[in-house]
């Protein structure tokens, strides 16, 4: 069993269930020996990394650059602490001497969790650690929705917009769509302006990115949604947000993609749902292919346990490993179906073939004019 729960390690948890449970604090369902699996092997492993592998092995690429950028990850403190409480991979092991650390100094007072992960991956497998962010826990995580909102991951700013907008916290496409109003949707009364004003801006790279919590924390109206006077005031907050992430993130794997020379580029996260930003991407970053999941965010962490579950066995056979390598042979995408032979269409095609008017095109171009 491959497994993450990035607000808390799983296996020293599992170890109070007969105390907790005995004082009510967790329902008895948790000691079903279906949900305990105690007599099989466990692995825990790194949110990021489970981000990573759930889109890895579904590509072609022999190399590529992965960005994760979500909201929040796993907690430094658990990739550092040395127990007794199981296995537990994660990828500060593939640090190298060209690692990008962010913040280079980090305060032992402070918790502090993932933020933005990149990697190099070569086979379909990470095999660098080439930037890592961490956010710090700036409000105690027992507070309302774990302390997110003032966390300085790109994403957990976002988040904070969709929650002061939309009361809603996972709203973020909410936000992207919105901002596609300015100029249409100005504030009552009000000249249309460029502000100058920033929700977060600088080069993350080189360790300047600054997140403007006095704008944040000075936002009037949340969750006010109803009241259709300020809505033109919620189509600004949105475009200035999506304006700093698309800003900050096409400079950031710009540079990184001029440190490491990759050709080819993977984006994973809750980030990578905002399709806008995508779209910037896959035509501004000079990518040769980019790959982004249909399941990009959170949704996708049981998928890439499990495909990390699968490199992992694979690796006890070297013969099984090479031959799955090999066997991939274009990039996975579940949004046309099946891929069906020559011959099955040919079959499909005599059965309706009464009801059909074919045409042959021996030449995409054809095939183009005529749909």
């Amino acid at each position: 069993v491959v497994q993450n729960n990035h607000h808390y390690r799983i296996s020293p948890f599992e170890k109070t269930f007969d105390f907790a449970n005995a004082l009510n604090y967790i329902p008895s369902d948790y000691l079903h020996e279906f949900n305990r699996l105690q007599n099989v092997d466990k692995i825990e492993i790194s949110h990021h990394l489970a981000h990573a592998y759930s889109a890895i092995p579904f590509t072609d690429f022999d190399d590529s650059l992965v960005v994760v950028m979500d909201g929040m990850g796993d907690l430094f403190s658990s990739m550092v602490d040395i127990d007794e409480s199981g296995t537990f991979d994660h990828d500060l092991g593939l640090k190298t001497e060209r690692t990008i650390w962010l913040p280079k100094e980090m305060k032992t007072w402070k918790g502090y969790r993932e933020a933005e992960t990149v990697y190099l991956s070569r086979s379909r497998e990470v095999k660098e650690l080439i930037l890592k962010r961490w956010t710090a826990e700036n409000s105690p995580s027992e507070l309302y929705n774990h302390g997110f909102e003032n966390m300085d991951s790109l994403g957990a700013v976002y988040s904070r917009i969709a929650s002061h907008i939309f009361g809603d916290w996972n709203a973020c496409g909410k936000v992207m769509g919105l901002a596609s109003w300015k100029g249409r949707w100005n504030v009552q009364g009000e000249e249309e302006s460029e502000d100058e004003f920033v929700y977060f801006g600088g080069n993350l790279i080189d360790g300047k990115l600054e997140i403007n919590r006095k704008e944040l924390n000075s936002l009037k109206n949340s969750n006010e949604w109803k009241n259709v006077e300020i809505r033109g005031q919620y189509v600004k907050d949105a475009a200035k947000v999506q304006e700093n992430l698309e800003t900050t993130v096409l400079d950031m794997i710009s540079g990184l993609k001029e440190m490491t020379n990759a050709e080819n580029l993977i984006l994973v996260g809750g980030v990578a749902l905002n399709s806008t930003l995508n779209g910037r991407i896959v035509s501004e970053s000079g990518f040769k292919k980019v790959y982004i999941p249909p399941h990009p965010g959170d949704e996708g962490i049981a998928i890439g346990c499990a495909m990390y579950g699968w490199n992992y066995l694979n690796k006890r056979n070297d013969s099984k490993s090479e031959k799955a390598k090999k066997s991939k042979k274009s990039v996975f995408s579940p949004y046309q179906g099946k891929e069906y032979s020559g011959e099955e269409i040919d079959e499909a095609i005599e059965e309706y073939k009464a009801w059909i008017d074919l045409k042959y095109c021996e030449k995409d171009e054809d095939l183009y004019v005529n749909v």
